[in-house]
């Protein structure tokens, strides 16, 4: 094994998608394979950044799901909590 990483080669069916590439976009081979690694390149450096979270993480970390306090631990045990409710002020 070559490496030298010009020494690139490749097989007869990657060589073929790499010709009909080459003359529907009207670029070189050279240009497909550069835009191919720079793409790959920056789906790699993505994935080594800081994972996204999901909503309902983001909504927990910041305070927004999660115990509350002040509140009645049970709205559904005293009645009155629901004296009002639906209609309007």
């Amino acid at each position: 094994m070559s490496t030298d990483p010009f020494d690139i080669k490749l097989s007869a069916k990657y060589r073929q998608i790499l010709a009909e590439l080459s003359k529907e976009l009207g670029a070189s081979p050279s240009d497909i394979l550069e835009d191919a690694l720079e793409s790959y390149q920056g789906k790699a450096s993505n994935a080594d950044s800081q994972p996204e979270l999901s909503l309902f993480d983001a909504a927990t970390k910041i305070g927004a799901i999660g115990i509350s306090t002040g509140e009645p631990s049970d709205l559904s045990t005293n009645k009155e909590y629901f004296d009002g409710f639906g209609t309007d002020s």
